[in-house]
């Protein structure tokens, strides 16, 4: 029996090597991912120094692991120096050789369409699904009564 003790022991604190890391596919797309455009109904509110509407600084898409093919996804930004971030999606993970396609976990907007190609995280919502919206101060929010309910669109870029 206690021959046997020594090499449990051993095998327990390799498996509790911390230097062991998941290497999936929903582990190499984690990451923080720079918005490089943000536009609401056509209208580009966020466009990477260049246009900046919402006057946000500091403005990602975090991209997180939660199994081998789901993902969360969250997104941050500076607004009048206070720190702002929203967790808003649980995506399902699928594809291969650097282009993924991303879809709903739960009860999806009226349209939703995401994918992660290359190093570019890109989204497409529907305003009437309850996506992801930020913006700027009195803004007249048009479009939510089209059968699409407008549209949102969000292009980031990871950065290494």
């Amino acid at each position: 029996m206690q021959r046997l003790l020594l090499p449990l022991l051993l095998l327990v604190l390799g498996a509790c090597d911390k230097g062991h890391l998941i290497d999936d596919d929903a582990a190499r797309l984690r990451g923080e991912y720079s918005v490089q455009s943000y536009v609401v109904n056509h209208d580009t509110l966020f466009s990477a120094g260049r246009i900046n509407k919402i006057d946000v600084t500091d403005f990602k898409v975090n991209v997180s692991r939660k199994s081998a093919d789901s993902l969360s996804i969250w997104y941050s930004w500076i607004r009048k120096s206070k720190p702002n971030a929203v967790l808003i999606r649980q995506l399902r993970l699928s594809g291969k050789d650097d282009q993924y396609q991303l879809a709903r976990s739960s009860a999806p907007p009226l349209f939703y369409e995401g994918t992660i190609s290359r190093g570019v995280y890109t989204e497409h919502t529907s305003l009437a699904g309850l996506g992801f919206i930020l913006l700027p101060d009195n803004y007249p929010l048009e479009g939510t009564s089209e059968p699409g309910g407008g549209r949102v669109e969000i292009v980031a870029r990871r950065e290494e």
